[in-house]
């Protein structure tokens, strides 16, 4: 069952971006932020805005994400207020951090009601009105998959393996640890008799 949370993260790193020198990433969990030069150290708690994340107006003004000119965001989406993974200058930037003002927050507490911050449902297509219909996440299973840079340490135990990877026939990258714990054997050469 997926989850969706704006969580309180530290900065486990700050790398240096190769090819700027006003932006740096900030490295949460796996995941790397391009933030402003200077602004975020290691250690420092921060609210990690993840992919897919509807932003409200407020927030994209406290961001400096506001055009105001036009009236929308400047992320992506109609409203220019969805997160999405972006590559700027080639490098590849995974969600946003955002310095919480005011109470000290505690790692890993879910702020994302405190900011109004939503998850993305994609609209259904005209062409299939009438056919389905968004039941919301109310009325419906959560069926989405984790993903796999996220610090669930269930997600990767090893378990007992009830299968012999020659005979699955699920593609290689499925299952990559069960393939890389079983070498092939090489054939041996069968000499023929007559």
């Amino acid at each position: 069952m997926s989850t969706f949370s704006v969580p309180i993260k530290r900065i486990r790193a700050i790398e240096a971006h190769p090819n700027a020198d006003a932006i740096e990433f900030a490295v949460i969990d796996g995941y790397r932020s391009i933030v402003k030069k200077g602004e975020f150290a290691p250690g420092d708690l921060v609210a990690y805005i993840p992919e897919s994340s509807l932003l409200p107006e407020e927030l994209l003004k406290r961001l400096n994400l506001w055009d105001a000119e036009k009236g929308c965001g400047k992320l992506t989406g109609k409203e220019g207020n969805r997160v999405k993974a972006i590559k700027l200058r080639g490098e590849l930037s995974q969600g946003i951090c955002y310095l919480m003002p005011g109470d000290a927050r505690h790692e890993g507490e879910d702020v994302s009601l405190l900011l109004g911050i939503t998850k993305y449902e994609p609209p259904i297509p005209v062409s299939m009105a009438g056919e389905v219909f968004n039941a919301g996440q109310e009325l419906t299973l959560h069926f989405d998959v984790e993903n796999w840079k996220s610090p669930f340490p269930t997600s990767c135990r090893p378990v007992k393996r009830w299968f012999s990877p020659r005979n699955c026939t699920a593609p290689a990258p499925w299952w990559p640890c069960c393939l890389s714990r079983t070498r092939r054997k090489k054939p041996s050469a069968r000499r023929r008799t007559s």
